[in-house]
């Protein structure tokens, strides 16, 4: 990840972000630049694994950062973005990987819904709903007072209780032993 700090007028400070894969490869590395989410995801299932890196036929054709594709072993691809200058050492033409008839697939997607935890939330919801429909249905003076405070608190319980569970299985699902280098980088125009 890299901040870039540069302002439009003097005093005011424009922060700009880049997440980026490391490749490593003959001592030299490159940073294959993709959205976080993606970058995120990458690290944590394709670190340690051997691969290859594809460039564009034309590549002499692109002024701007190469699109590339770093392609596991394992068959799972990456797309991003490389550093022209970074890349120049890998695009002589010389490495070209071996003719395969193997699969390969997009990194798969993080689900927006994860049952785990999303089950106990909208079980809560709708259990607090559940108990306090006789309340409100017959009203304060339809039902002894100290049963509309019980529903309710139980309502409240269930509320807090369940979402607190899911929760809990979204913390138990995170990867351990997961690490992260951080480099920062200034630009000295601003020191």
């Amino acid at each position: 990840m890299r901040y870039s700090e540069r302002g439009s007028k003097p005093g005011e400070l424009k922060v700009t972000q880049y997440h980026w894969l490391v490749l490593r490869a003959d001592g030299r590395e490159l940073k294959l630049a993709a959205p976080p989410g993606e970058v995120g995801r990458a690290a944590l299932r394709l670190g340690g694994q051997d691969g290859w890196l594809c460039w564009p036929e034309r590549w002499k054709l692109i002024e701007d950062e190469l699109p590339a594709a770093f392609v596991a072993d394992a068959g799972e691809v990456i797309m991003g973005l490389a550093d022209p200058d970074e890349a120049r050492p890998y695009l002589d033409g010389t490495h070209r990987p071996a003719a395969s008839r193997r699969p390969v697939r997009r990194l798969p997607r993080t689900t927006a819904f994860a049952a785990a935890v999303h089950g106990p939330i909208v079980g809560g919801a709708l259990l607090a709903a559940l108990i306090t429909s006789p309340v409100l249905y017959f009203g304060p003076d339809g039902m002894p007072w100290a049963l509309d405070w019980l529903l309710c608190a139980l309502a409240a319980a269930a509320v807090v209780v369940f979402p607190l569970r899911g929760a809990g299985a979204a913390s138990q699902g995170l990867p351990e032993g997961a690490s992260w280098s951080v480099r920062e980088e200034y630009d000295p125009s601003i020191a």
